[in-house]
């Protein structure tokens, strides 16, 4: 048996979370062990771009026949948050009505069925709560670019683990939404339809450009713009940042700034999209991103 003493950070920043995702799975990896204790006692913090990650390892090892024990929190608020959003099994059925988060959902259950519209609808809920004062097409903006990712995962990244999680922090004024799949990558699915880049870093900078799989012509912008949506309607408008992990790459992009990498080629075996809101200053301008 491998006891192994998962990274975490008391930073919330993405960045911080996403590299202690990806040092926990590489030592999970490198164990080689059928039995793993994931400890978790000591941790005292963690968000979404770190739980829904984790949570689609996990499945990735009972996938895999390991056995794999869960050690909780110590802490009594973080622990407590943890069953919150049902870390780390996830549910397949979020029938409640949430105030400030969504669970942990997963959009592919054992029985391979989707419920990524059920989770779309509660998301709709959570960002019109948060956007309360603004137009529903406002809302919609963003909805489209989240679901965009979400459906990717359903019908074209060929996953069997899928994972969604979204929390709002009224005290610090922003909303965290990650969205994790183990499919087939970024770069991956590029190489399928064989569509050309320079390496994974240039993958998903052109997947953020529009360069899409979903194409009948040779004009690789004209379906298929949801992570481009996403990711400018994310920075531009609502005044976030982005994250984008695949494959053997990673990028970040704060506010209008360039995107940069990130992790150092640490390894996800699929994608990890998460989106950091905050409130508009002004009218969101969302038409021109479609």
């Amino acid at each position: 048996m491998t006891v192994i003493s998962v990274e975490h950070t008391p930073a919330d920043d993405l960045v911080s979370q996403l590299r202690c995702v990806m040092k926990t799975r590489e030592e999970v990896m490198s164990s080689g062990s059928e039995d793993i204790v994931l400890d978790f006692t000591g941790l005292s913090w963690g968000g979404p771009a770190y739980y829904a990650p984790l949570n689609v390892l996990y499945h990735d090892l009972k996938k895999d026949n390991k056995n794999v024990d869960y050690l909780p929190p110590r802490n009594n608020l973080v622990s407590e948050y943890t069953n919150q959003i049902k870390f780390p099994i996830g549910t397949s059925d979020p029938t409640e009505d949430y105030e400030n988060h969504i669970p942990i959902c997963r959009l592919i259950d054992d029985n391979g069925s989707s419920i990524v519209q059920t989770v779309t609808s509660k998301i709709w809920d959570l960002l019109g709560d948060y956007c309360s004062d603004r137009d529903s097409k406002e809302v919609s903006a963003m909805l489209y670019g989240i679901q965009e990712i979400s459906d990717n995962i359903d019908q074209h990244a060929h996953s069997k683990q899928g994972s969604v999680l979204v929390q709002n922090y009224p005290s610090k004024e922003f909303i965290d939404i990650c969205i994790a799949d183990n499919g087939v990558t970024i770069p991956g699915s590029y190489e399928k339809y064989g569509m050309d880049f320079n390496d994974d870093y240039d993958a998903l900078l052109k997947s953020t450009d529009g360069y899409s799989t979903k194409n009948s012509t040779d004009d690789y912008r004209n379906r298929g713009r949801g992570m481009k949506y996403a990711t400018n309607i994310s920075c531009l408008e609502f005044n976030g940042e982005v994250a984008l992990v695949s494959r053997n790459a990673a990028i970040h992009r704060q506010g209008d700034g360039d995107y940069k990498q990130i992790l150092n080629g640490q390894y996800w075996p699929g994608t990890i999209f998460v989106a950091r809101l905050r409130e508009p200053a002004g009218e969101v301008s969302y038409q021109k991103y479609y």
